[in-house]
Parts: structure tokens; C-alpha cells; sequence
């Protein structure tokens, strides 16, 4: 799974093959000859082994030499801004003395190259660095803003740079000093700089008709047909960002939504009340009868996964607990529509089906995940499971359709957190759906589907009867192939339905935030039409103060502690038992982080963090934690030294905790210096 590779690139592979340079004689001797300090060295090394993953999709084994001379000449460039030149000159021994450690110790195929490459490519990287013309679009503008005197390391001096840069574009037409112009030669007949120029693989064409605007340039010829209001741009252009992985938004801002709600909104709204009905759409929703095949087969196809799930769970994965290959094959073949992948190691999100499944399994609260001894499962939960039994099809639809389009959120899948749940994803969908070409000659073409709305999403709007998809047999070596996807009436009508009760909701449900709310939402918006919807979904508890005393076992590499703590202790005191175990000074901050019941992750800082969103580590009771025995937590400490422990729950013994029930029970193993000398 690439998103899962990428995490444990960040989080230990890359770090650990710098610790390995460290100690190496090639390490050793560039630190010495180079006299920089050990704090100051690595960050080259890290972003090479990154870049060449996520932008070429190659590890250091595979990497060729047009590989490494694209990442030093191409992407450093555009994406890495370097204040103080000088440190350029730092980058290609850094990364020489590097690649000598890596052909000694794994003699890689193509090692040799890449250190000829090295050899004779110093001056031209250190011009690709300092040459505008490579620079991305971000890396300028904060760049601008530098050479202008803001402050482009805050939010207000980023604002206040953006606003003199907009103001100077509209006055002038010309972006501030520092800022690349386009050149002369790519200006069109029309006068319009922009009217010939190519846009890049990514860029969506929105930010170019934006841009044409900003600049007072009018319309680009071959973009008449987009919208000309800026906010519907912008909008467009923020769906592209945050769709495809390129921007991150976090935090919150305003009262009384914070961002992430706003960001709804904005994409949902674009200005509109709501979708209203036609005369056909409202005929269309009177005659619909609901079984468990119609108007599509979704109601079946999670009666089979529940009966699969049975009485002993499924056996998941215990990071992102997903189904293994093992259940995935054979419970995608007693799926009504089987999807056809022809990939040897498929992971949960190679069946979109069973993948969009597993979301609703999750925001139902039907099913949850537990420890078996190592082994996780996602075994039923039985009050949950109970109440739905007794629903009919027509409830047992619309509690689907709510945990899809309202409770729905990418996070219950492993992903990061967004700002967008899956609802937003598809209703925006439908309407681009309803306006653009939707069939895919190739599997180039319907790339974009994989991150709007995402295939799983795409699955189960066929799986509830809202459009059909033609898709032929697989590429050898490929998975899920879309020819067209062909919008259904009925999926016209549910989704005016649903747009409406956001619009008059306010764009906002508790339950999103809150499992705990009661079912049937949507209910006051379509029982006009299905008045056979009278029940709805038991919700899930609150999670209830578990008194007793909790046993933890904590590692660090080979250092083993297992610890008591009361379940009237605050986290804080486990955190300081922790560190007292490994003998760390308790003087840098750190933050607890595990998956909720629902799979949403939770993180809970040290109380001095400024950032922490919640309650701090001494205001959550240990016995207030929603953990079983077998979940486990990360213990991150010192957000310089980035020292990771891994915290399981053992078992909790119930009953009033005695005064002695915060110690050490056991240590196995030496742990390592918080602060190792390395000239020793």
C-alpha cells in the first residue's frame, strides 16, 4: 500500500539509513572533513530517499541515474527553498559520501552511476538551485516574499505578501519584483501571455483562468467554458489540491465553523440554497421500492460481508486493520458484481467494492476492531448488530446512505485526516459527473478517480443504484478499469435529496464528529417518499470510565517495560513512568496517538503544546480511554529527537486501584542515551 510505504519512509526507514551513515566509516569521514555538525547533516540524504519514492516511485535499490539527476536537477529545484545559497555547497558531498556508504554496505545495480553522476554534476546543480525559472509556483511566491521583507514564515506575513502581490497585479499587471513573469515569446495573439501556455501535468485550469484574471488579462482562449467568478475558481482549485494530496489542511478559524467545516461549505454550496426537485425526480422517488437488490444491490452485498464476519471476526491488519489478500479474493467473489484486478499483491483498496464496504462497516459501528493475542480481527458488535437485524431493506438503505454521505470519512480507511468527508467528495462529483465526458479511454484517463472521488466512492454509488459503470477486463498487472460510468435518473434524484438537506442543515451534522448521535438524519427529508423508514440504527455509547488498574507494555527498540497505572491517573502520570523507565529527562514535550473504536486517529499532547486541539495529557483519565486490551498507542517524546515508543494495553484489572498501582513492573532490555555522545 503506497500511502502505508510512504508512512514508514517518513516515520523509521529514513531516519534508521542515516543513523546506519552515521555509524558507517564513510559517514564518519565526511563529518569529520566536512566539520558539520551531526544535527546538520542528513536532511539532503532524507529528502533524496523521499523524492525519488513518492515522485519516482523508486527506492534507493532501483534507482538509476536518470532517476537521481531528476531529483537533483528537477525537483530539488522546484520544491526545496534554500535561504542561504551556501548550503548548496553542502548537498552533493553530503549526498556523495552517502552513496559510498550504500554501494559498501547494499551494492546496489546501479550505484556506481549515480556516483559518477555526482561526481561531474555540482555545477550544474548549484545553478538549478539558484535559477527562478525551476522554481515551482509556491517556492517563488514565498522566495518574493523574502526579497520583499515579510516575514513569509507566519500566516500574517504570508497574508500581508498576498495582498501587495494582488493589489500590484491588478494596478499593474505585473506581479512584484522578484516574482517570474512570463516570458514575451509565450504571449498569444490576443495579447494574452497565457493564451499559448502549456499547462503542466496537475495543474488544474482553473488556477490558470484565476491567474488570467488576477492579471487583468482577461479570458485565456480554449478556457471560455469555466467559470468566471473567482470564488468558484478558487473553490475548484482548493477540490484539486486537497483531492490529490498536494496541500494538507488542518487547524481550525472563525466562529462559529472552524476551516474544515467552511471548506464544506464552500465546495458544496458554491453559492446555491440547494438542488431543487423536479417534477420527474419527485415521481421518480414516490415509485422506488427498496429491497435488498433495488435500486441497487448494497443492502445484499453488506448482509454477505456481515455473514462472513460471523460469529469469530475477519482477521485485519494491525496498522491500518484492513483485510488481508486471503479474505479480500473470496469475499469479493461472493459480492453480486465482482470487480476484476489482475494484481499479485492486491491490498484492501485494490477491490473498491469491499473497500467502500469496510467504510460503512466502520461508521455503522456494526463492526469493530479487537485483539486476539498478536492476531487483530473486525468482529461484530453485538447490541450495533442487533438493532440492525430487526430493520427492514428501506431502513437498512438510508442507515447505509447516511454512514456514506454524512458520517463517512476517509480516516475510517487509514487515510489523514481532510477537511472534506466522503459525502462532500460525492455530491461535488455527481454534479462534475452530470457536466463533463465520462467515459475513460485509458487507465491515464480515469487516474483522477483515485483521489476524486476515489474509486471506493465510485464503487458505491453503483452498489446504491445511483449510475451503472462498464468496466472491461484488467490490463495484465493492473486493477479496477472504468470505460464509462453512466448516471442513473434515481441517482439524480438522491442526490438533489441529499444536497437539499445539507443545504438546509445547515452544511453541517453533528454525527460527524459525535458517533454517539442518533440515526436519521436524512430521515425528515425523504419519509415523504419512503414512508416505509419508521426505525433507525441503534447508536453506539459513550465511552464509559473503566475503573481498575491498566497494564501497559512499552517499547523502544529492544528496551521492554511493562507498567501499572491507575485508571484515576492522568496520562501525564503514564507518560512520566514511562520515561522514568528508559531514564530520559522529562524535559521535552510529546503526545499520545491511537485509533478511536470508529479507526479515527486521536491525539492527545502534553498540556504546554500551543498547537493541541483538546484536552491535554493531564486532563484525560487513563480510565477514560476508549482502548481494549490488545490496542496499542505511540508515546511520541521530543519533537526534535522524535523518540517513538509503542505503548499496548496488556489487560486492565478491574476493581477500585490500590495507591501503589503506578510503578514499573519490569524492565528487559538496556534503552538507549537520550543524549549519546557521539565522539565517544
Amino acid at each position: 500500500d503506497f500511502d502505508e510505504a510512504v508512512e514508514v519512509l517518513e516515520q523509521s526507514y529514513i531516519g534508521e539509513l542515516i543513523e546506519q551513515f552515521f555509524q558507517s566509516p564513510e559517514g564518519q569521514t565526511y563529518l569529520q572533513a566536512s566539520g558539520e555538525d551531526e544535527d546538520l547533516v542528513g536532511d539532503w540524504i532524507g529528502n533524496f530517499i523521499f523524492f525519488g519514492y513518492v515522485y519516482l516511485e523508486r527506492t534507493l535499490s532501483k534507482m538509476r541515474q536518470i532517476d537521481a539527476q531528476d531529483i537533483l536537477l528537477d525537483l530539488f529545484p522546484s520544491h526545496l527553498m534554500v535561504l542561504d545559497t551556501r548550503v548548496v555547497d553542502t548537498v552533493i558531498p553530503e549526498l556523495t559520501a552517502f552513496w559510498q556508504f550504500v554501494q559498501r554496505q547494499y551494492k546496489p545495480r546501479n550505484s556506481k552511476k549515480i556516483l559518477a553522476l555526482l561526481e561531474t554534476i555540482a555545477p550544474r546543480f548549484q545553478q538549478a538551485m539558484t535559477d527562478p525559472s525551476n522554481f515551482g509556483m509556491a517556492k517563488s511566491f514565498l522566495l518574493a516574499g523574502e526579497a520583499a521583507g515579510f516575514d513569509m514564515t507566519t500566516q500574517e506575513g504570508v497574508s500581508a505578501f498576498q495582498q501587495q502581490y494582488n493589489q500590484q497585479l491588478r494596478e499593474t499587471g505585473a506581479p512584484p519584483p522578484g516574482f517570474p513573469s512570463l516570458p514575451p515569446s509565450m504571449a498569444g495573439s490576443n495579447g494574452n501571455p497565457l493564451a499559448n501556455y502549456p499547462i503542466p501535468e496537475g495543474v488544474p485550469p482553473e488556477f490558470v483562468a484565476l491567474l488570467s484574471q488576477q492579471m487583468g488579462l482577461g479570458a485565456v482562449p480554449g478556457l471560455e467554458h469555466l467559470p468566471t467568478d473567482p470564488g468558484q475558481l478558487a473553490q475548484a482549485i482548493a477540490q484539486h489540491l486537497v483531492a490529490s494530496g498536494e496541500v494538507e489542511l488542518t487547524g481550525g478559524v472563525g466562529s462559529p465553523l472552524n476551516f474544515d467545516q467552511q471548506l464544506q461549505v464552500d465546495v458544496l454550496s458554491g453559492g446555491e440554497e440547494a438542488m431543487p426537485l423536479s417534477d420527474e425526480a419527485i415521481a421518480l422517488l414516490r415509485d422506488q421500492t427498496i429491497t435488498e437488490t433495488t435500486p441497487g444491490t448494497i443492502v445484499k452485498d453488506f448482509e454477505t460481508v456481515l455473514a462472513a464476519l460471523g460469529d469469530r471476526g475477519l482477521p485485519v491488519s494491525s496498522k491500518l486493520h484492513q483485510f488481508p489478500a486471503k479474505v479480500l479474493v473470496p469475499l469479493n467473489a461472493d459480492l453480486s458484481q465482482p470487480i476484476q484486478i489482475d494484481l499479485k499483491r492486491p491490498v484492501q483498496k485494490s477491490f473498491p467494492n469491499l473497500h467502500g464496504i469496510y467504510l460503512l462497516l466502520r461508521a455503522t459501528g456494526i463492526a469493530q476492531v479487537k485483539a486476539k493475542g498478536k492476531q487483530h480481527y473486525l468482529c461484530l458488535n453485538p447490541d450495533i448488530f442487533a438493532s440492525w437485524q430487526i430493520l427492514n431493506p428501506t431502513e437498512k438503505y438510508f442507515t447505509l446512505l447516511e454512514a456514506w454521505t454524512i458520517r463517512g470519512d476517509g480516516e475510517l480507511l487509514g487515510d489523514q485526516r481532510s477537511p472534506i468527508n466522503e459525502g462532500t467528495r460525492v455530491l461535488q462529483t455527481w454534479q462534475y459527473f452530470a457536466q463533463q465526458p465520462k467515459t475513460f479511454r485509458d487507465y491515464n484517463q480515469q487516474e483522477n478517480l483515485n483521489y476524486w472521488p476515489g474509486l471506493h466512492n465510485l464503487a458505491l454509488m453503483q452498489l446504491f443504484g445511483w449510475l451503472d459503470i462498464e468496466s472491461p477486463k484488467p490490463t495484465t498487472g493492473k486493477g479496477w478499469r472504468i470505460r464509462k460510468v453512466a448516471l442513473r435518473p434515481l441517482g439524480d434524484a438522491m442526490v438533489a435529496m441529499v444536497m437539499s438537506a445539507y443545504a438546509q442543515q445547515g452544511f453541517i451534522w453533528e454525527s460527524q464528529n459525535d458517533f454517539t448521535q442518533p440515526w436519521g438524519e436524512l430521515q425528515p427529508f425523504f419519509e415523504l417518499y419512503f414512508p416505509e423508514w419508521e426505525n433507525n440504527l441503534a447508536s453506539l455509547n459513550p465511552i464509559e470510565h473503566r475503573l481498575g488498574t491498566y497494564i501497559f507494555n512499552v517499547s523502544l527498540g529492544k528496551a521492554k517495560r511493562r507498567i501499572s497505572v491507575s485508571s484515576e491517573a492522568p496520562l501525564d502520570k503514564l507518560a512520566s513512568l514511562i520515561l522514568d523507565s528508559v531514564d530520559f529527562d522529562h524535559d521535552h514535550l510529546y503526545m499520545f496517538s491511537f485509533r478511536d473504536r470508529m479507526g479515527r486517529m486521536i491525539e492527545i499532547h502534553h498540556s504546554y503544546n500551543d498547537w493541541r486541539d483538546g484536552p491535554g495529557t493531564d486532563q484525560v483519565l487513563i480510565g477514560d480511554l476508549p482502548l481494549q486490551p490488545g490496542a496499542s498507542m505511540t508515546f511520541l517524546f521530543d519533537f526534535g529527537d522524535n523518540w517513538e515508543f509503542q505503548v499496548i494495553l496488556e489487560e486492565i484489572q478491574l476493581g477500585k486501584p490500590k495507591r501503589s498501582s503506578n510503578k514499573i513492573l519490569e524492565r528487559k532490555g538496556k534503552a538507549p542515551e537520550q543524549y549519546p555522545d557521539w565522539d565517544d
